[in-house]
């Protein structure tokens, strides 16, 4: 069932969910829980988690995972509820959050520094976990951030710090020279699933991909129904074929270098309707002049940073990267049969790169375990921006 209407940020829509595995992750064992991060695609990851009870869940109308008991939704039983940590700890810490919350300048700034950095723009992809997303809770679930087209791995930097709370995040960074296939970033994120359930089988496992990631997720979940997985997905890339995306292929291909087509096509794909969304958030939230502020400082940066813009996409990396997601399109959308994992669909509705509604409600019906939500006024890079309904 579709939603729409209001504003949430990505994180409260997340962090509500009550994380708990499901049956098919085994018998649960406790022991001592131990944590790396992986730097390149050779990294093998250990995890272990202690003991928790065996239920199984599914996405709620609201976004919320609801909770069942052998099959069976409980229903019409008076008692009481026992407390969920990770709401407490949410609840916790909601006014540090609202002040410390990074912007779209943040997510600019920081694509330089990591861009620019020894090894940033070529090696094999790597995962990386950001600073800022020191989880506090011991156990903590693993969210697997897979990038958009752009690779950088940056995409979450505004819901970071909230969603580090609850979450062990691993996002996958693309370096800009890197000419990895499409399969071989399937294999990549693969591994990391599978090593990750071998070593944790019942901690729960989110891979979190927005277009091109979201091909990924879908893939990697086609090729491993026995594991457990749920899939969040922003405007996934499986709409290519019906795009405004695929004639830039062929135009790309004659275009002299120094014309930076892609620079303008992107950055106003990025910003949607700045406009129509600050009245937006006028009407159902924050004073006039507070949301006017926050819409000056993002125009400010990006007019700031289309350098930044040039270096992550530049000609030949953005022709790859479309190539990549025409060909990822086609892999993800032959194996959506065998896609089990319980799945969230977040859908904009001025998607000025994909014909994303159209596309949320082709693979609601094409997916078994698979709800949708729907955000009228937001651009392609969802995350980038506040999730407005």
């Amino acid at each position: 069932m579709a939603a729409t209407g209001g504003c949430v940020a990505f994180s409260t829509l997340l962090l509500s969910c009550k994380l708990t595995p499901s049956p098919s992750s085994g018998n649960l064992r406790p022991n001592q829980s131990r944590r790396r991060f992986a730097v390149s695609s050779e990294s093998q990851f250990t995890a272990t988690v202690r003991n928790e009870t065996k239920r199984t869940t599914s996405f709620g109308e609201n976004g919320i995972f609801k909770e069942k008991d052998k099959g069976k939704v409980r229903e019409g039983v008076s008692e009481e509820k026992p407390q969920n940590p990770y709401g407490l700890e949410r609840e916790r810490n909601e006014s540090e959050e609202d002040t410390s919350r990074k912007s779209l300048k943040d997510y600019f700034e920081e694509s330089k520094d990591l861009i620019g950095s020894e090894g940033g723009g070529g090696g094999p992809p790597r995962w990386f976990s950001p600073l800022d997303c020191g989880s506090r809770l011991d156990n903590s679930p693993l969210l697997l951030y897979l990038p958009g087209i752009d690779g950088v791995g940056l995409g979450l930097i505004m819901h970071h710090q909230s969603l580090g709370k609850i979450f062990d995040i691993w996002c996958l960074h693309i370096p800009v020279k890197d000419r990895t296939s499409f399969t071989d970033l399937v294999k990549l994120v693969e591994q990391t699933v599978r090593s990750e359930n071998f070593h944790s089988p019942n901690r729960p496992i989110y891979l979190v991909g927005e277009s091109l990631g979201a091909c990924l997720a879908l893939a990697v979940a086609a090729r491993n129904p026995d594991i457990d997985l749920s899939l969040i997905l922003a405007n996934p890339g499986t709409s290519f074929e019906k795009s405004q995306l695929q004639p830039l292929i062929p135009l790309l291909e004659i275009l002299p270098i120094q014309y930076q087509l892609s620079l303008s096509y992107m950055l106003s794909s990025m910003t949607g309707d700045p406009l129509r969304m600050a009245m937006d958030k006028v009407m159902k939230g924050p004073p006039l002049q507070q949301a006017a502020e926050g819409l000056s400082k993002d125009v400010v940066a990006m007019s700031s940073y289309v350098r930044v813009l040039a270096n992550i996409l530049p000609k030949e990396t953005l022709l790859w990267k479309l190539k990549m997601l025409k060909s990822a399109s086609a892999f993800a959308n032959s194996r959506l049969h065998a896609v089990k994992a319980q799945t969230l669909l977040l859908t904009s509705g001025r998607d000025q790169l994909l014909p994303s509604e159209d596309e949320g409600k082709r693979l609601r019906h094409a997916l078994p375990k698979c709800e949708i939500r729907r955000f009228n006024n937001n651009g392609h890079y969802i995350f980038l921006m506040e999730l407005i309904w």
